[in-house]
């Protein structure tokens, strides 16, 4: 059922390439160039140009692998995102072997994996090319060795997982957090004497994160895992309380509805018991606290959005609390794995990680859906395959409303691009994610703001509702409207990333809901000529 779980991800192999994929695939044609420096190109994508070394917060591990790729097939979309699919497949796999060594029962880890992977943070974040799935599938099989390991006592099973934590350190930095996580593993596994010996088998970890380190210092004189620490250009963020109030408004929003499986999996905790009439009251109030706060957060969010968020962090919350019940009710050791594997993630995307992002829950889906299976007990195991069913259906809908905007920018490049074609002008653009990576490769340029060879006649593309589009100011004297292209509205009225409908899938300071209904079209863009030359 798992695999079955990932058949949306075949049918949109041909998905156009969008937001942080010109990162990665940026970094992956400069390795091709020079192996040795993945992050030495310049990358438009944020409000001036960048080194990747700068813009890209992530190690270059996915970018060699697409860089492979690259090297066998080209640029074409289906194969770029084919190369990913074996991660999706690994981390099915991967979540069926845990499932199996917390819950027990073989048919309550199918269908706890199949939960989790039918949601849309799992199968939207895997139908990109992102770093996330990839490490998660890497941090899964790693604590899958590394549990055999220690509860059979077999070394070579332990350092295989650890090696495997180490190359999700070059895929994604954040896979650090399983260095605690593992290490406790052996605390409340192991016998007090085996304890240190097991302990130290964690030193294959530290070997490729250790030499990309080193490659760094010697062709840079830094290590890029310190400077991926500072953003920049992060002008827009709040003060440090409004933006922890962002991030756990948004965090218990992506659990809900970017998770779908946990809103149906807490029903049993919301019975007739004390503890249950606890936790409604509990994420009540949450819910009723994120409503009122969401206005001074999140001002350009539409009226029925502070409602919405409000009943999804109550319903994250509530979910959270429901497998809280789990530790409660079960004090073994791996109940309280589970739980401070899924309490430290938690942890780290409220109060360290920049934005919230539905693929940054990732990591905490698994043991959230391990721990409420555990509390529905044998009983009410027939919710796991409703949950499962639920998640797919939303994510059906969702991938395909993910898809819309940037095949709307895919097809105004082109069709600018062919305009212009027969006059022989020159077509600009601003703004990054789709319409960088097809502008720049069929010949566009990108509007640098100290740029001079921008002349009277030239076009410039500007799409908005997109990242990094701001008009830069000098220019805005020298340009005349020609055409606003408007998409219709996407199926179902479902944005991932619109402020004006308060969604914001891949980052939340765009909106509270990782995505939401609205009547506005799916994205836009002006076109603008160029009226005069540069001043002398």
């Amino acid at each position: 059922m798992p695999l079955l779980v990932l058949t949306p991800l075949v049918l949109v192999l041909g998905r156009s390439i969008a937001i942080d994929d010109t990162l990665f695939l940026g970094a992956a044609e400069q390795i091709l160039k020079d192996p040795w420096r993945p992050f030495d190109a310049v990358t438009p994508s944020g409000t001036t140009p960048l080194p990747l070394w700068i813009a890209l917060k992530n190690p270059p591990g996915l970018a060699y692998w697409l860089a492979a790729g690259l090297a066998v097939a080209g640029h074409e979309e289906w194969w770029l995102h084919l190369m990913l699919l074996p991660f999706a497949l690994a981390a099915a796999l991967a979540g069926v072997r845990l499932g199996r060594r917390f819950l027990g029962e073989a048919d309550a880890a199918t269908w706890a994996t199949a939960a989790w992977l039918a949601s849309p943070a799992f199968l939207v974040s895997a139908s990109t090319l992102t770093a996330d799935v990839p490490a998660l599938a890497l941090v899964l099989w790693a604590t899958a060795l590394w549990i055999d390991g220690v509860d059979g006592d077999r070394a070579a099973a332990r350092r295989l997982g650890a090696a495997l934590v180490g190359f999700a350190l070059v895929v994604k930095y954040t896979a650090v957090l399983m260095l605690p996580l593992l290490a406790l593993y052996v605390v409340l596994q192991a016998p007090r004497e085996r304890r240190a010996p097991m302990g130290l088998d964690l030193w294959p970890a530290f070997s490729p994160s250790l030499a990309w380190a080193l490659v760094g210092l010697a062709t840079h004189g830094r290590m890029h895992v310190v400077d991926s620490l500072w953003i920049v250009d992060a002008s827009w963020l709040v003060t440090w309380r409004e933006a922890r109030l962002e991030h756990g408004i948004a965090l218990l929003t992506c659990v809900a509805a970017a998770g779908v499986f946990p809103v149906v999996l807490l029903v049993p905790a919301l019975g007739r018991s004390i503890r249950g009439s606890a936790i409604a009251v509990v994420a009540g109030a949450l819910g009723l606290g994120a409503a009122h706060v969401v206005p001074s957060i999140w001002r350009q969010a539409p009226a029925a959005v502070p409602a919405a968020a409000g009943v999804l962090v109550a319903l994250g919350a509530a979910s959270v609390l429901a497998a809280g019940g789990a530790l409660l009710e079960r004090r073994d050791p791996g109940v309280v794995f589970v739980a401070v594997w899924f309490g430290l993630w938690a942890l780290f995307v409220w109060g360290w990680s920049w934005t919230v992002a539905a693929r940054f829950v990732l990591p905490l889906l698994p043991p959230l859906a391990w721990l409420l299976a555990l509390t529905a007990g044998p009983a009410r195991r027939w919710l796991l395959p409703a949950a499962s069913a639920a998640s797919l259906a939303v994510s059906a809908v969702v991938i395909q409303a993910d898809m819309f905007p940037v095949a709307f920018h895919r097809a105004v490049v082109d069709e600018l691009a062919g305009q212009a074609a027969p006059t022989g002008q020159r077509v600009y653009f601003v703004g990054g994610g789709t319409v960088l990576y097809y502008g720049e490769r069929i010949g566009m340029r990108w509007l640098d703001p100290d740029d001079r060879t921008a002349r009277a006649g030239d076009l410039l593309l500007h799409p908005y509702w997109s990242a990094n589009s701001l008009l830069p100011q000098r220019f805005r004297s020298r340009i005349a409207l020609v055409t606003r292209l408007t998409a219709p509205v996407p199926p179902l009225g479902i944005h991932t990333m619109n402020p004006a409908a308060g969604a914001g899938f891949y980052a939340s300071a765009w909106g509270p809901l990782p995505f939401a209904i609205a009547s506005l079209p799916a994205g836009g863009a002006n076109v603008w000529r160029i009226t005069a030359d540069p001043a002398p």
